[in-house]
């Protein structure tokens, strides 16, 4: 798993919380929701999205779009156990699919191939870095829903609480996976970490602590910056995505059961939220640019009370301009998702691939002429006398 990634991430949460990346149009930058993601501001063509979600019997469920509003039937993946929502984030370059779920006290990163239907699997563990015999780490494991995204190319950075502290570990091109380590302890989180990043070594990590249930920031920059609180007022995990230096978007479902939402633009905070008119929920939702090249708009996918995903598709001042019911298989918890532009996706497994066309017959070149030898000239013969005597000619 040792490759350069051009990602594009998504992330999700325990209470249904559903985060879903969008494609990373910059560098190589990685966000999604809840989990992480990294976008594009805007889409002009229409985007596939892969979903994966936690099924009814602790499965690995995935699904795609085919076309716009067009997608496949829920297939399950050769997973462990899932215990809880999975986050996910894209290699833009090669379209392999990177995630991390929580089974028992481990968290399992898993790579998933649109082009071949690869899926492999990692244990990452729960021991603690520089911590003696592992600490509490390898005694009492993590507690939620883990979280992925990247914000290198050829790094990935996953974040999961293990009781009162924030845990990290991170891949490198070269060194591979490294050992746990503790960003931040002694708060008192609740539901599912979200991480974004929206630039070469810069990472905020979204975060519900219980004391007044505001939305937290910690961010990374070079160094780490201890959790600031952004407001809001959370009765689930966040979902977040970036779009673009300095921009961040993030969803919360509000004490009203309705979704409430918060940016940053060029680095700043909006001072207020925006409450969408999508209904009532039972999560917030992944979020993520319109993947029908819809300017202006987000979508939200959001599982119902009984497990059934819908994608709406909302204005950025919280208007919805679309629904549908995907239906298919329940689900447990949050879905998380990634965009990839339709052109740069191979055929996935499965389907039947564009007839490939005729070669070419090259033409025929004209025959080469055969030199013809030139007539030899004829060698005159003497005169003969006919009717002697004959005269001599010099």
């Amino acid at each position: 798993m040792k490759r350069l990634r051009s990602i594009i991430i998504v992330s999700v949460g325990l209470l249904g919380l559903l985060t879903i990346v969008a494609q990373v149009g910059l560098h190589a930058f990685a966000n999604g929701s809840q989990k992480s993601a990294h976008a594009t501001a805007s889409q002009s063509v229409f985007t596939r999205q892969d979903v994966f979600a936690r099924g009814t019997n602790n499965t690995l469920l995935h699904r795609h779009s085919t076309a716009p509003n067009v997608w496949t039937n829920w297939d399950t993946l050769p997973s462990h156990q899932v215990d809880s929502s999975p986050s996910v984030v894209t290699d833009t370059a090669t379209q392999e699919i990177d995630g991390v779920y929580r089974s028992g006290l481990d968290v399992w990163h898993f790579l998933y191939s649109p082009r071949t239907g690869m899926f492999e699997e990692t244990n990452l563990g729960h021991a603690c870095h520089n911590q003696p015999f592992g600490g509490f780490c390898s005694i009492n494991g993590f507690t939620s829903a883990p979280t992925i995204t990247s914000s290198h190319p050829g790094n990935l950075d996953v974040f999961v609480f293990g009781g009162t502290a924030l845990k990290h570990d991170w891949f490198t091109t070269g060194d591979g996976w490294a050992d746990w380590e503790i960003l931040f302890g002694d708060h008192n989180y609740v539901d599912d970490p979200a991480a974004v990043s929206w630039g070469d070594n810069r990472i905020d990590v979204f975060v519900h602590i219980s004391d007044d249930h505001q939305l937290y920031d910690a961010v990374f920059d070079g160094s780490w910056h201890s959790p600031q609180p952004l407001g809001g007022h959370l009765t689930s995990s966040p979902a977040a995505f970036a779009f673009g230096v300095g921009n961040i978007r993030v969803a919360v479902r509000d004490p009203s059961n309705t979704i409430s939402s918060s940016f940053m633009s060029n680095g700043t905070w909006a001072p207020s939220w925006t409450s969408y008119n999508d209904g009532p929920t039972s999560a917030a939702p992944a979020i993520t640019i319109s993947a029908a090249g819809i300017q202006g708009a987000d979508d939200l996918f959001e599982p119902d009370a009984n497990g059934v995903l819908h994608l709406f598709t909302v204005s950025n001042v919280g208007t919805t301009l679309s629904s549908l019911n995907l239906g298919g298989a329940p689900i447990l918890g949050a879905a998380a998702a990634t965009n990839a532009p339709v052109s740069t996706v191979i055929q996935p497994v499965g389907s039947t691939p564009p007839p490939t066309p005729p070669t070419p017959t090259p033409p025929t070149p004209p025959p080469t002429p055969t030199p013809t030898p030139p007539t030899p000239t004829p060698t005159p013969l003497p005169k003969q006398c006919v009717h002697p005597p004959c005269r001599v000619e010099n």
